[in-house]
């Protein structure tokens, strides 16, 4: 699957769940934090993201050695605090969507 394919698909999947999220009482425009999970065959590449999130101050990053399916990954967590409204989600799956590729 490509990036650009991935991407249109999990802001489909995103939108949908904002809408039922709104439906139950969410309030979009009320910030909290969001995490977005990475996983990386390495260190090296995940602290590489994990420096660029921090240098252009695009979240709260964290690396840590875990088991992914079934093999040892380096996961990266970046958390950002912000609403969830829909142009908010669809900016940062543009900021988040792209680095996946590099890990």
């Amino acid at each position: 699957m490509s990036i650009a394919q991935s991407l249109m698909d999990t802001a489909v999947e995103d939108s949908r769940l904002l809408a039922k999220n709104q439906e139950i009482g969410d309030r979009a425009e009320i910030p909290r934090d969001i995490d977005f999970v990475f996983y990386a065959k390495n260190e090296e590449r995940a602290k590489l993201v994990a420096s660029f999130v921090t240098d252009y101050r695009y979240g709260r990053p964290a690396v840590e050695c875990v088991e992914h399916r079934g093999t040892v990954a380096w996961r990266l967590l970046i958390t950002i605090h912000a609403p969830t409204t829909e142009k908010c989600c669809d900016d940062t799956i543009g900021i988040y969507g792209l680095p996946r590729a590099a890990l």
